[in-house]
């Protein structure tokens, strides 16, 4: 039975209480600004269908959609349809499971100011939460302490974890949140990005999430036309591990910093060119990349691009390549970073690092905190600017390559681990599975069409990706180690 309250924010405003059983798609077609729906412990099947579902906040009263407090409500769709098709303004979707649909949640035409906070979208046959309808916009969302996995489940589609904006610029999904999320397990899919963020979508901001096991691209970021006032995407402090394919793909416009990569079975971080052009303003600094099977950074076409940067970055591959251009580097500028393994088409900007355990640690057991002693410490160049570091820390005036600055003997911040990535500066309400918010580098860039039915979509994507070969198990000889740090780890739910 559905039960109606007032809510102390307006006169006019309700809090809806459903329990499985009761009519949840009328309770969320009923909600009117301001209103907030609470939904019991339990189960609520879509019987078979998709539903499409329009709300309509207003910023001084939105609309809010949450399990009731202490539980987790399932929302339950089938293989063949989407769970929920969302549009509107000015509401929040927090602390609800959804599983067993096509797409999870699939935004619609036009979404505005909206937030998505502490989700589980798992199990789907396609993607777990996508903007991608020919013609649509997506403008101020936040992704947030939400959990992907096992997209493209019993073979369907392509299985991205997030699925934002359209090829060839047919939609756009600009500036956003993706924060403190972790993307997991997307390989049964025929894609399976951990976020594939398409042509056109800008002045968005990727931090501080984890990616294991996708299938592609960990972070696949594309480019969008020059001008208009767009600013840059931004992709920082995140950790990705075990990629089978690149683990962080971008075009240009673009910063990427303070990222770990680890195990990446083709390039650790790669800019190429897509439909939209050539790679001109990708920034790449202070990242640290280990044991990629293709190049630790790969540019290609660098030649003809311009303001692109790599900096103050630790690329460790032994055995293989540290950088790679195979056009050469054009007008790029590359400054202090410290590398293992050969080069191409690069002749200065570099310095060799001693070894992986002499300046990383262990990176098998998911340790890339420099040692005492590490060719990383005091070893940046102080003109990059980044001021935090992957704790989000200060750096001081004599910055450390790679993602982290070295403040004391043991990493004073999150242990690396394949779960929700705690922080160690205090900040916004912390959620669960991390230690507190985040403190934000105040030299950050911006923050910020299909079928309802089936497991193939329009806008699939296919070879955008590329850039390596896909193999069963994750990145090169840490696989096994890996594998058993995951299961030590891992949160149970």
């Amino acid at each position: 039975m559905v039960s109606v309250g007032i809510a102390s924010s307006t006169a006019s405003a309700e809090v809806v209480n459903v329990s499985p059983g009761d009519d949840l798609l009328a309770a969320l077609r009923g909600l009117e600004a301001g209103d907030e729906l609470i939904l019991a412990a339990g189960t609520y099947d879509t019987g078979g269908a998709f539903w499409e579902v329009t709300l309509s906040g207003t910023e001084a009263e939105p609309i809010l959609v949450r399990s009731e407090d202490g539980a987790r409500a399932v929302i339950a769709g089938t293989p063949a349809q989407n769970v929920i098709n969302l549009e509107g303004s000015n509401f929040e979707f927090r602390s609800l499971e959804i599983r067993g649909g096509s797409h999870g949640l699939r935004l619609g035409m036009s979404v505005q100011n909206a937030v998505f906070d502490d989700l589980r979208i798992h199990d789907v046959a396609d993607v777990a939460l996508s903007c991608n309808r020919p013609g649509s916009r997506c403008e101020n969302i936040t992704i947030r302490r939400c959990e992907f996995w096992n997209t493209g489940a019993g073979g369907g589609g392509p299985g991205e974890g997030l699925y934002l904006g359209c090829n060839g610029d047919g939609c756009q999904f600009i500036d956003s949140t993706i924060e403190n999320n972790y993307i997991h397990d997307t390989t049964q899919g025929s894609q399976g990005d951990g976020i594939d963020l398409k042509p056109g979508s800008y002045g968005n901001v990727i931090r501080n999430n984890v990616f294991y096991n996708t299938r592609q691209p960990g972070i696949l970021i594309s480019s969008f036309p020059a001008g208009g006032g767009r600013e840059p995407n931004l992709v920082e402090g995140n950790l990705v591990v075990m990629a089978m394919d690149n683990g962080i793909q971008m075009v240009g416009q673009a910063t990427v910093r303070n990222n770990i990569v680890i195990g990446a079975s083709a390039s650790g971080i790669s800019s190429k060119p897509d439909p939209l052009g050539t790679p001109f303003e990708a920034i790449v600094v202070h990242n640290t990349v280990v044991d990629a099977d293709g190049a630790c950074f790969r540019g290609n076409e660098w030649d003809a691009g311009s303001g692109n940067v790599v900096a103050n970055n630790a690329f460790y591959c032994p055995g293989g390549e540290s950088l790679r251009f195979p056009a050469g580097t054009g007008s790029a500028q590359l400054l202090g970073n410290v590398v293992l393994g050969s080069t191409t088409g690069a002749t200065t900007g570099f310095t060799d690092g001693a070894s992986v355990a002499a300046d990383l640690g262990d990176p098998a057991a998911l340790v890339v905190y420099p040692p005492v002693g590490s060719a990383l410490v005091n070893a940046g160049d102080s003109s990059v600017g980044v001021t935090l570091d992957f704790n989000e820390l200060a750096r001081d005036a004599m910055p450390d390559v790679g993602a982290y600055e070295h403040l004391g003997n043991e990493n004073p911040g999150w242990p690396l681990a394949m779960d929700f990535k705690g922080m160690a500066a205090a900040g916004t309400d912390a959620g669960p599975g991390l230690d507190a918010g985040a403190a934000r580098d105040a030299g950050a860039a911006a923050d910020a069409g299909g079928r309802d039915a089936g497991s193939t979509r329009v806008d699939a994507g296919e070879g955008e990706s590329g850039g390596g070969g896909c193999r069963a198990a994750g990145g090169g000889s840490y696989a096994v180690l890996m594998l058993l740090a995951l299961a030590m780890r891992r949160r149970r739910r």
